[in-house]
């Protein structure tokens, strides 16, 4: 299984000089001033809005594309950034792991708290290499996954998503509601002062609250994928070992009208 870990700001100076950066931020803020060695990719490079086989297929084309383009090798850490540590940055964390990478680390905060950290605002220098691609499935969960398991208890389902749309009383959503069984997070948990993740002790205690054990699976969804894969790194962080994320999410799930869905008031 890969190696997931945070990296503090003030910890950027202590990288090794051939880590890989991947600013996930706009681009006039990368050519402002970036990591040394830090490449510029498009967030949306790791969005999966539908989890049928034809489409998994065309994922797992567009990462190795990637990231034989962006020169990562099969020893190298790949370290990831943005503005904060949103949804965005987690879900592309969560796609290098899926696509093999070993060595994956998450900025835990702002680049801005990086203090005397160089940036550059130079091209970075390197080859395109071939990519030794390895999917982990085990991280992604298909909506014919998850409909396989309804109705059973070896699988916790959790909901990212913000309260009314997991009871379905926002206003103008179509088919809204829940995955049957699913049980609810509010996303905003995660966090601690200056939207930092809580320690690994207070995750874990939150996350115990809903009845999920370390060992369990769980797969997690949200709307379209990106506060599902913070949840999923906030469960990684507590000691989770069978955290998976249901990439598609909300947006195939409620779009599909042979899947069950569940309204709730409480």
């Amino acid at each position: 299984m890969p190696q997931l870990s945070l990296i503090e700001p003030s910890s950027l100076s202590r990288l090794s000089a051939d880590a890989i950066a991947v600013d996930l931020r706009p681009q006039e803020k990368y050519w402002q001033g970036h990591l040394p060695n830090a490449r510029h990719v498009d967030a949306l490079l790791f969005a999966l809005p539908k989890t049928d086989a034809a489409s998994v297929q065309q994922y797992e084309t567009r990462l190795r594309w990637l990231l034989s383009t962006l020169g990562v090798g099969p020893d190298a850490q790949v370290v990831v950034y943005g503005e904060s540590l949103d949804g965005s940055v987690a879900r592309a964390a969560w796609g290098l792991a899926f696509a093999g990478v070993e060595r994956v680390a998450v900025l835990a905060g702002p680049l801005a708290d990086a203090g005397d950290v160089p940036l550059t605002r130079d091209a970075p220098v390197f080859a395109a290499l071939p990519f030794a691609f390895e999917a982990r499935r085990a991280l992604l969960a298909t909506a014919d996954d998850i409909a396989a398991t309804l109705g059973s208890a070896a699988t916790h389902i959790v909901d990212a998503r913000e309260l009314d749309d997991y009871r379905g009383t926002r206003p103008g959503a179509v088919r809204s509601g829940h995955i049957p069984g699913a049980l609810h997070w509010d996303n905003r948990q995660e966090l601690g002062a200056h939207g930092v993740l809580e320690t690994s002790a207070a995750l874990a205690e939150r996350f115990g609250a809903l009845g999920i054990a370390k060992n369990e699976p769980v797969v997690v969804y949200c709307g379209g994928g990106p506060r599902a894969s913070r949840t999923w790194l906030a469960l990684k962080h507590a000691g989770y070992t069978q955290a998976s994320v249901y990439q598609a999410s909300w947006g195939e799930w409620g779009a599909r009208a042979d899947l069950p869905i569940e309204t709730s008031a409480s």
